[in-house]
């Protein structure tokens, strides 16, 4: 194994303030990304770009303080086209549940990326 390799890559996986995810975990979250920029990135946090896991989205933060984010649909730096937001179908299965955003009641798994695994 060679230093630098994604093995060799693991970090606890920290959501920042607005749920974006700063430190990627595990060798199987880190092969969601689709190279090692984007990932050295999202890792490092010493950049603007943010992964939103419950969603599938990546963006580039607003920097006026608040959570607000620019979506990008393509990776600055190989140009790959990103995996299409899920935000759509999260709020169509809330609201087909007859719950708001904020609701309390919302299932554990709504909660984060696994709704969306579960059901790849």
């Amino acid at each position: 194994m060679e230093p630098g390799s994604r093995k060799l890559r693991r970090s606890l996986r920290k959501p920042d303030l607005t749920g974006a995810i700063l430190l990627p975990r595990s060798e199987a979250y880190l092969s969601d990304h689709c190279c090692d920029m984007m990932e050295s990135n999202l890792r490092d946090g010493e950049t603007a770009i943010r992964y939103y896991p419950k969603f599938r989205e990546y963006g580039i933060l607003v920097l006026d303080g608040g959570s607000s984010f620019v979506q990008i649909r393509h990776c600055p730096w190989c140009g790959k086209p990103l995996p299409a937001s899920l935000r759509n179908e999260w709020f169509e299965i809330i609201v087909g549940k007859g719950l708001e955003p904020e609701d309390a009641a919302i299932p554990q798994e709504l909660t984060s990326d696994a709704w969306w695994k579960i059901r790849s």
